[in-house]
Parts: structure tokens; C-alpha cells; sequence
């Protein structure tokens, strides 16, 4: 009986030692919020998600000759598109890679290509291995004569087997294409911009690849945080920003006043991977408004570096930030992207 006391005094004395260690990582938790019901899950699924996500941003820039869309053109595309119908159709002008990928190519291989007539064209492409399947026109028809007359200029020698051969019984590889190469996975329509968070990236030499490597990772830690058994990489952003919203509602705890806030803002993500937030509109905020914005972009810059990743766009470049709508009222705080969750 007097050995169970032991013990029992033991855990005890353990307990109070470990509480104020425990709760003060708690409140220190990396997401910028202390509200969460089980920290030590949360740290380690942000631990996983900021390994995943690590890579050479300024390695990429450099090889694959990324530019970045500056937050003042951002702003413009805000002013411009809030209200825009998107296209129909999304690939429209870009070559695209079909098969088991929906992607976008930033640039096409044809735009160098031996046969002067076929550089203005379009290409629907396979990959693997990268090959193209047909030509079409800029009226977007099929123009087989122009495939067969650039396939009688490619010597056609590869490695690799037809897996396609029942859909197509003739591909050219891009033999001729030096340089980099970006494909853009299930491209979405984001506020005048098309983008994807699953870039591949290529770079060929005498038309192989010799490099290859994508960028999997979820657009947002809280996105991350979603279970999607089939989906793109935009699949969690609806959930994620469920999660956010959580996350700001427990650390900014607080009178709202006696009418609901709303207003929309942009998220920025600097080159060290810091964020900050920008208010878009009201143009003109009233005073309750102001008061909700600083106090949420407050918590923002509080949050830890690379919480939030960059976007790709059909033109080449890195779109730094995100655009959010924000509702504050006697519940807390709600936040909507306006990138579609497909």
C-alpha cells in the first residue's frame, strides 16, 4: 500500500513540474494560436508539413527563370477581375499534357521547333514520357498534316514504349527542345491569373530530361490538415480555411461590436516566407473595420514562416499571396478564399 502512495506521489510531483514546461510551448505553438485541443498532434503535422514543403525557392528561380508578380499588380488583378467571368475553357493557347494529367505547359516545346509552320501552333502532349499526340491550329482544330509534316522532320528514335499506342498511333518526342520546362497540374482560375500549387519542373537537354522535380506540397498548413482520399492540390483549401478561421478566432478573443465586419484582404508571402496582410476593400473602412483588419493583421505577421505557399502561373512566374474574404461578428472570425476548392 505505502509503495502505491510512492508512485502516486511520484506522477504527481511529476505532473506540476511538467505543466508550467508544457503549457508554456503551448502558448508559444508555432501556428500562432494557442487554441488548439491537441498541441503535440498540431506540432508535429506542421512539422511534417514545413519539411515537406522545403525546397530552394531561389535555386528554382534562377534555373527555371521564375519571376515574381509583384503585390501592386496583385492589387491591380483585384480591382480588375473581383467581378470577371472566368473563361470557359482554361488551356486555351497553351498546349496542354492530357493522358492521366490535366496540366498546363508554360511554354511549349513547338515555339522551337524545326518546322517553322509549327511553332505557332498547338500541342496536346502525354507524359510519361513527355511526347506530343497532336497539333492544333489557333482556331484550336486538328491539323494532322502539320504533325505528319514536323514527324517527317523528327527523327523518331527513343527509349521509351508506346504506352498510348491504342490512342494514338503516332507521337513525336521533342528531341530538338534544350532549356526548361513547366507544367502546371490542374490549373485553376485565381483573380485574372491562372495558377497551380503543382508545378513539374523539367530541364532538357537535346530533348531528355535531365532533370525532373515537382513541388507536391498543400498550398496551406491548414490545408494540410484535411483528409482527401481524391483531389487536386486545391482540394483542402475550403477545410483549411475552416481551420484558419478557428485559429484566429482563439487568438483574437474579443468584442466584435454590435454589427458584423467584413471586408476582403490579400495574403502576402515574402522570399523568407513571412506573411503579412493587405487590406483590398472597403477602399475607404470605417473605424470598426479598421480596428478588426490591424488587429487580424497583427496575428498574421505573428504566424510562422511558411505557413502559407506561393502559387504558379501560366506565364511563368510566382504569385506571392492569396486573396481572402473576412467576416467578423459575436463568433469569431470566418475566412473564404477565392480560389475555387476543386
Amino acid at each position: 500500500m505505502k509503495n502505491w502512495k510512492y508512485i502516486l506521489s511520484g506522477i504527481t510531483l511529476c505532473s506540476l513540474i511538467s505543466l508550467p514546461v508544457f503549457a508554456q510551448r503551448y502558448h508559444t505553438s508555432p501556428v500562432g494560436s494557442k487554441g488548439f485541443p491537441d498541441y503535440l498532434g498540431d506540432y508535429e503535422a506542421l512539422v511534417r508539413y514545413s519539411y515537406g514543403c522545403k525546397y530552394d525557392r531561389e535555386g528554382f528561380e534562377r534555373l527555371f527563370q521564375l519571376d515574381t508578380v509583384s503585390w501592386e499588380e496583385m492589387r491591380e488583378h483585384y480591382d480588375r477581375y473581383v467581378d470577371a467571368v472566368p473563361s470557359a475553357n482554361i488551356y486555351a493557347g497553351k498546349d496542354s499534357v492530357g493522358g492521366i494529367w490535366s496540366m498546363l505547359m508554360v511554354r511549349s516545346p513547338l515555339e522551337r521547333a524545326p518546322l517553322k509552320e509549327a511553332r505557332a501552333a498547338r500541342g496536346i502532349w502525354l507524359y510519361p514520357p513527355l511526347q506530343l499526340v497532336e497539333i492544333q491550329n489557333p482556331e484550336g482544330q486538328k491539323d494532322e498534316k502539320l504533325f505528319d509534316r514536323l514527324l517527317k522532320k523528327v527523327p523518331n528514335k527513343s527509349a521509351y514504349k508506346n504506352i498510348y499506342r491504342k490512342e494514338y498511333s503516332k507521337q513525336i518526342y521533342p528531341q530538338w527542345y534544350d532549356g526548361p520546362l513547366t507544367l502546371l497540374n490542374n490549373p485553376l482560375y485565381y483573380m485574372g491569373f491562372i495558377v497551380s500549387g503543382e508545378p513539374f519542373f523539367f530541364y532538357f537537354n537535346h530533348g531528355r530530361p535531365e532533370y525532373i522535380t515537382e513541388i507536391t506540397c498543400d498550398p496551406d498548413f491548414y490545408s494540410s490538415l484535411s483528409i482527401i482520399f481524391d483531389g487536386t492540390w486545391a482540394s483542402g483549401i475550403s477545410d483549411g480555411m475552416y481551420q484558419f478561421s478557428m485559429a484566429a478566432s482563439s487568438s483574437l478573443q474579443g468584442n466584435p461590436g454590435p454589427k458584423a465586419v467584413r471586408f476582403t484582404w490579400m495574403l502576402t508571402i515574402d522570399t523568407q516566407g513571412k506573411q503579412d496582410a493587405v487590406l483590398l476593400s472597403p477602399k475607404n473602412p470605417d473605424r470598426e473595420t479598421e480596428s478588426a483588419f490591424h488587429r487580424l493583421q497583427s496575428f498574421v505577421r505573428n504566424l510562422r514562416a511558411g505557413m502559407f505557399q506561393v502559387l504558379y502561373t501560366s506565364d511563368g512566374r510566382i504569385l506571392p499571396g492569396r486573396y481572402i474574404k473576412a467576416l467578423y461578428d459575436e463568433r469569431g472570425w470566418w475566412f473564404e478564399d477565392f480560389l475555387p476548392s476543386k
